[in-house]
């Protein structure tokens, strides 16, 4: 009797899009669940947690190690133009240069997973609706996985959803079309990709810090403003990103698209 029914409906709905779903190594699997006297949905365990938690932590790491750099590099360009192909040779700074290309690999690296698994989702005829951060897991390995399909659709006969509800959304990871119209689409997934991007690349920062959410919010994003490079960010990537956010989903690029930017950068 701890739950209430409306929460046993939600899990149960939950369980039923995860059996239908199946198995992809970029989204958190069904293992099982047990559905009398007590109702169980057992998952497989992602042992570093929630992602945006791990940007947020690793952000101190980071900036510690650009700071370090910074301090060698004034060290290393002090002397003259002719050493510094020497310099550039030292151990030290070799190692916090491959320190920081690590990390940014890393967050292309789970921009492509991420991408990945939504591209299956996208196969699949599924709609999630609250991608972002705090709803994929990491695992062994650094894989990622998305997880919380509490507001997934299954749009098998059509390819967009019209909510009827008033309940609650993400508003910051909401595509424009989905505020004005409550329209949802593999289209408005990919807008929430776009500000997914964006919080891999600010280390877990909360995207419109300062900006009110109310109707001049919904109009300034008609009028085109965007959420800022951040200073982590390639101007390749950024540019992905804008893609994203394009006020006509018909512009933006669907998931195939970014699993193949992805790679290219990778590779």
């Amino acid at each position: 009797d701890i739950y209430n029914e409306d929460q046993v409906c939600a899990l149960y709905s939950e369980l039923l899009l995860m059996a239908y779903i199946g198995s992809h190594i970029n989204i958190v699997n069904l293992v099982g669940a047990v559905t009398k006297r007590i109702f169980y949905v057992v998952m497989e365990y992602c042992c570093n947690g929630c992602l945006r938690n791990y940007l947020i932590e690793n952000k101190k790491n980071y900036d510690r190690l650009k700071s370090n750099k910074r301090k060698q590099n004034r060290k290393q360009y002090s002397r003259n133009f002719e050493d510094d192909e020497e310099e550039c040779n030292d151990s030290s700074c070799k190692k916090l240069l491959d320190y920081n290309s690590v990390a940014l690999e890393d967050l292309i690296s789970y921009a492509y997973q991420i991408a990945r698994g939504m591209d299956y989702l996208a196969s699949m005829k599924m709609i999630h609706r609250d991608l972002a951060a705090r709803n994929v897991l990491l695992a062994e390995d650094n894989v990622a996985k998305i997880c919380d399909f509490g507001m997934a659709k299954d749009c098998y006969k059509y390819d967009v959803y019209t909510k009827q509800s008033q309940a609650m959304v993400p508003v910051k990871w909401l595509a424009i079309e989905s505020l004005t119209h409550k329209i949802y689409s593999t289209k408005s997934d990919v807008w929430s990709f776009g500000v997914l991007m964006w919080e891999l690349f600010t280390f877990g920062a909360d995207p419109y810090h300062g900006v009110q959410m109310n109707d001049r919010f919904v109009e300034r994003l008609r009028n085109g403003m965007r959420l800022n490079q951040p200073d982590t960010c390639p101007d390749e990537i950024y540019e992905l990103m804008k893609t994203c956010w394009n006020d006509d989903p018909a512009g933006r690029p669907n998931f195939a698209n970014l699993v193949k930017s992805f790679e290219d950068l990778l590779q």
